[in-house]
């Protein structure tokens, strides 16, 4: 994959996730993941005398919603750095 293939896919990959984030559903999956992500913190700090299993799954499940979470918030800025890079690699292929 050249480049330039490379960046296109990521251009369609953070359209799409935009488009998702800016739905009704996903606007709905944004404001459960913040409540998910309030959940987990309050289950960490209920866990202080916990077992290390209990804490340590409890931060995993925490890093995957914030994953999601920043993935979907991030979505638009991405997609725009993504379209500028795109136009820079094809303007450079234009000039060689």
């Amino acid at each position: 994959m050249t480049d330039t293939q490379s960046v296109e896919a990521d251009v369609k990959r953070y359209k799409g996730l935009n488009v998702l984030a800016k739905s009704e559903g996903g606007e709905t999956l944004i404001s459960h993941l913040k409540e998910r992500i309030a959940s987990d913190v309050e289950m960490l700090c209920a866990l202080l005398k916990g077992s290390d299993v209990d804490i340590r799954a409890t931060i995993a499940q925490l890093k995957a919603d914030l994953y999601v979470y920043r993935v979907l918030l991030n979505a638009e800025q991405n997609a725009k750095i993504a379209v500028e890079e795109l136009e820079a690699l094809l303007k450079q292929q234009q000039e060689v």
